[in-house]
């Protein structure tokens, strides 16, 4: 059963838009965390649709699609995550590689809380280790890919946030660097650390939330006319 709020969000003029803009939800998180965001965008004039991804959403999707799709004119990437935090990535690459092995196992995001967490409602306290696992195998992927060819799509943004306790910046920064090594046009914003932003920037209902300084930013990096 879904949950009437994270149904699929569909906002178009019914006909040809200057953009198309397609919203990937985040992991354990649903169409709803993109709704005033898809709004704003569709204002601007762009037609907006946000799917409900089957199971769970994936972080690093974008960057799959914008690695191996040429049709992507362009792929914003909002604080991916290609490692696991806090270890080195040969060690988050091996535990996704041996998660098959490994038991599942359902992970509280915070363990004091359990599910009386902060944010949204609508999204999940807790996390599957082999869903999670699956996300790193294909963020190893996307970075494996990069090594021997350039991305499919024409123009990538990376967004990231030098404050974010739950992904491998490192690691992201290691791959916008192989992008441009490969030619492509790759542009990198950094949210810096004094601005004290968390994981979760599109939200409008969590606790940490500043949309007035996060949405202006994705808004540009989301229309801005493609090179």
């Amino acid at each position: 059963m879904i949950n009437p709020v994270c149904k699929e969000i569909v906002l178009e003029r019914g006909g040809r838009a200057e953009r198309c803009v397609i919203l990937l939800h985040g992991f354990t998180n649903c169409p709803a965390m993109y709704r005033q965001l898809a709004v704003r965008l569709y204002e601007l004039g762009s037609n907006v649709y946000v799917p409900l991804l089957p199971r769970h959403g994936l972080q690093v999707l974008a960057a799959w699609l914008a690695q191996r799709r040429p049709e992507v004119d362009r792929a914003v990437l909002v604080a991916p995550i290609f490692c696991a935090p806090h270890v080195p990535e040969w060690l988050s690459d091996g535990v996704a590689r041996l998660s098959e092995l490994l038991p599942n196992l359902w992970l509280w995001w915070d363990p004091k809380a359990k599910a009386a967490v902060k944010g949204p409602p609508h999204a999940y306290p807790r996390f599957p280790t082999r869903a999670y696992a699956e996300m790193l195998k294909l963020g190893y992927e996307v970075r494996r890919a990069a090594r021997s060819e350039p991305p499919r799509a024409r123009d990538l943004r990376v967004v990231i946030n030098q404050n974010d306790p739950a992904v491998n910046n490192k690691a992201t920064l290691r791959l916008v660097e192989q992008w441009r090594r490969q030619g492509a046009q790759a542009s990198l914003y950094q949210f810096p650390k004094e601005q004290g932003l968390l994981h979760d920037l599109i939200s409008p209902d969590q606790s940490y939330q500043r949309i007035d300084v996060v949405y202006p930013v994705l808004i540009d990096q989301m229309t801005r006319a493609v090179p």
